[in-house]
C-alpha cells in the first residue's frame, strides 16, 4: 500500500499492463512485494450489498489480527455514499455481539441532511437565480427562516398577498 501510495503523491506511473513478459522481467520498475503483505486487496463482489458484507468481514479480520488497530483508526471512502447508505446501515447496523462495529456515515449530502443549511445554500444562490416569487417565499416560510427572521405567518402571508 506505501508503494501505492507514493506513486500517487508523487503522480508516478508504475503500471507494467502492456509489456512483454520479457520485457517485464528486465524491467527496473518491478517492486518486490512481500508475500504476507496484505495491505490492498481487490474483491469481486456481485452486489453492492455483497461489497458491504466482504468490507465487514475484511474489518473484522483485520481488528483481530491487530491488538493495536481500533475501530477509530479506520475510514471507509466510497465515491457515490448516497447509493451505498443503505447496504452499509443493513450490514452493519444488523450486526451484533462479537460481529459489531462501531461505524457512522459522516459524508452525507449536506443539503440532505440540515435543512439549516440547504436554506442558507440557496439564500446565497438567489442573486446569481431566476428565483420565481413561489421559490423566494418558500425560502421565507421554511421553519428554520421564519424563527432566524423572526417573520411569523403574517409576515410571510404579507408577503404573499403583496
Amino acid at each position: 500500500m506505501h508503494n501505492l501510495q507514493s506513486d500517487i503523491l508523487e503522480l508516478r506511473n508504475a503500471a507494467v499492463a502492456g509489456q512483454s513478459a520479457e520485457a517485464f522481467a528486465h524491467s527496473r520498475d518491478k517492486r518486490p512485494l512481500a508475500l504476507d503483505d496484505r495491505s490492498l486487496s481487490i474483491h469481486v463482489c456481485h452486489s453492492p450489498q455483497r461489497e458491504v458484507e466482504v468490507l465487514h468481514d475484511r474489518l473484522l479480520a483485520m481488528l483481530e489480527a491487530d491488538p493495536t488497530l481500533t475501530p477509530r483508526d479506520i475510514i471507509v471512502m466510497v465515491a457515490d455514499i448516497d447509493s451505498y447508505s443503505p447496504y452499509i446501515q443493513a450490514v452493519f447496523g444488523a450486526a451484533s455481539g462479537d460481529r459489531w462495529l462501531p461505524w457512522a456515515i459522516s459524508d452525507r449530502r449536506a443539503r440532505e441532511s440540515h435543512p439549516v443549511l440547504q436554506a442558507f445554500i440557496t439564500l446565497l444562490s438567489l442573486p446569481d437565480s431566476r428565483f420565481a416569487s413561489e421559490d423566494v417565499l418558500a425560502l421565507l416560510t421554511s421553519r428554520c427562516w421564519r424563527r432566524a427572521l423572526i417573520s411569523r405567518k403574517k409576515g410571510c402571508a404579507t408577503c404573499a398577498s403583496g
